[in-house]
C-alpha cells in the first residue's frame, strides 16, 4: 500500500505484509533511488501469515495525527487434484497498528506525525504493547436484508505509549481475536467515512469421502482505525437494538464497496452464494480519521 504522508501526490512510504505475519515498511521519501529501502526492523509481526492489503490512515482527532496501519491474518489455499480448499489453522485477529518510527519523517517534513524515539528492535511493535479488544456474537436475523448475526466489540480506552493524558501509557495499537473457529480475513480491507471495513470468512468444512458441506460464511465488521472500537455504528437501519453494532453476518466474499444515492450510502458485498447485498451505512459516524494513500488508476 503506498501512503503519501504530506500530501503532496507522491508516494512516501510503502507498507505490506508477508507470509510470515511480518508488516514491512519501504521508505521512498529521499529523492535519491539508491536510498530506497526496507526497514531493518518490521514495523509488527503477527502469529499469521498477511495475504490482503494494508490500509494506511491518520488520525485528525483533537489535532493528534498517527499513521495507523489496519490489516487481518489468513490464508486461502486453493483446490488442487488430491486436496479440499483450505486454510491457515489457528486463532486469527484483526489488527491496527501504530507506526510509531516517525522520527525521521519529522525531521525533514513540515507535516508531523507523533513520533516514539526508537532504537534496533524496539521499532517493531510487540504483541504485550496492543490493547486486546473482544468481539461478542449476538444472534439476530433480518431476513429482508439477508443478515444473520450481529456482533458488538468492547470499548475499553486505549491508553497510546508516550500519552501525558491517562494514566498506564504503554499501548502502540490493538487487536481483536476473530471468534469463530478458524474464522480469517482473505479479502483486502478497505477505508470508507472513517471506518476501516473487513469482510471476514469462516472456511467451508467438508470431507474429502463425504457429502456433507458446511457452507462458508462470514461478517461485515465496521471498526475506527485507530482504536478498533465502533462508538456509533455505521450500520443503519438494521433493526438491532443492542449495543453499537460492530458487524453483520453478511457472508460476503471480496471488498465491500460504498454506492452513494441521494443523500444516502450503502455498502454493497457479494456473498458465497454468488449473490449481491446491500445494506445501508451512516456515512457521518466517524469523521475523525483521512485516507493517506493513493493508486492511480488505468
Amino acid at each position: 500500500t503506498a501512503a503519501d504522508l504530506d500530501a503532496d501526490h507522491v508516494t512516501d512510504y510503502i507498507y505490506g505484509g508477508d507470509m510470515l505475519g511480518n508488516v514491512w515498511r519501504f521508505d521512498l521519501s529521499s529523492k535519491t533511488v539508491t536510498d530506497w529501502a526496507a526497514g531493518a526492523y518490521p514495523v509488527f509481526k503477527a502469529d499469521q501469515p498477511i495475504t490482503t492489503a494494508i490500509v494506511v490512515s491518520s488520525t485528525t482527532k483533537n489535532d493528534i495525527y498517527r499513521v495507523i496501519l489496519n490489516f487481518g491474518t489468513g490464508r486461502l489455499f486453493p483446490k488442487t487434484l488430491d486436496k479440499i480448499p483450505g486454510s491457515a489453522p489457528g486463532d486469527h485477529y484483526i489488527y491496527g497498528i501504530w507506526d510509531s518510527d516517525m522520527d525521521a519523517w519529522n525531521a525533514k517534513s513540515a507535516f508531523t506525525y507523533q513520533s516514539l524515539t526508537l532504537s534496533g528492535s524496539a521499532k517493531t511493535v510487540g504483541s504485550g504493547e496492543l490493547l486486546t479488544r473482544t468481539i461478542t456474537d449476538s444472534t439476530f436475523v433480518n431476513e429482508a436484508l439477508g443478515i444473520n448475526g450481529a456482533r458488538t466489540i468492547s470499548n475499553e480506552s486505549l491508553c497510546w505509549k508516550g500519552s501525558t493524558t491517562c494514566t498506564v501509557a504503554n499501548k502502540r495499537g490493538w487487536r481483536t481475536k476473530l471468534p469463530k473457529t478458524n474464522e480469517q480475513i482473505f479479502y483486502n480491507p478497505v477505508f470508507q467515512d472513517g471506518f476501516v471495513m473487513f469482510n471476514t470468512t469462516v472456511p467451508e468444512v467438508a470431507e474429502l469421502l463425504s457429502c456433507d458441506i458446511q457452507a462458508a460464511a462470514g461478517f461485515t465488521m465496521a471498526l475506527s482505525p485507530e482504536t478498533g472500537a465502533a462508538q456509533k455504528s455505521y450500520f443503519k437501519n438494521t433493526g438491532w437494538t443492542g449495543d453499537v453494532l460492530a458487524g453483520i453476518g453478511t457472508s460476503g466474499v471480496g471488498s465491500v464497496i460504498t454506492v452513494r444515492s441521494g443523500s444516502r450510502t450503502f455498502g454493497v458485498t457479494q456473498t458465497t452464494t454468488g449473490k449481491e447485498k446491500t445494506f445501508e451505512l451512516d456515512s457521518g459516524a466517524n469523521a475523525n480519521y483521512k485516507r493517506i494513500t493513493w493508486i492511480k488508476r488505468r
